[in-house]
């Protein structure tokens, strides 16, 4: 979990900037990526919006990203709060050991 707050935020960026210099290999290679941490973790619903924003610069036309890469940055941002709360729960739950 901390690997992926760690790098996930600077993927989100990297996939942001791709698409807002209309870079389709970025933003296929970035969403890719991102696809593959997300399935990993089994966040099904962003996996899939990751997913389709790989295609999309896998086609060579962003045009219609932006409410895909909206929602995908909601759903990375919901799973951040929960694994941060996670993070926190296991580490006073070391400490008291």
């Amino acid at each position: 979990m901390r690997i992926f707050l760690e790098e996930a935020p600077k993927q989100l960026q990297a996939l942001r900037e791709a698409v807002g210099t209309d870079n389709h290999t970025g933003a296929e290679h970035g969403a890719h990526r991102l696809k593959g941490d997300l399935g990993y973790l089994n966040a099904l619903e962003a996996a899939a919006c990751a997913r389709k924003l790989e295609d999309a610069g896998h086609s060579g036309d962003l045009s219609h990203t932006g409410t895909m890469l909206a929602t995908l940055e909601t759903n990375v941002e919901a799973i951040f709060s929960v694994m941060r709360a996670l993070c926190l729960d296991s580490q006073v739950f070391s400490e008291r050991m």
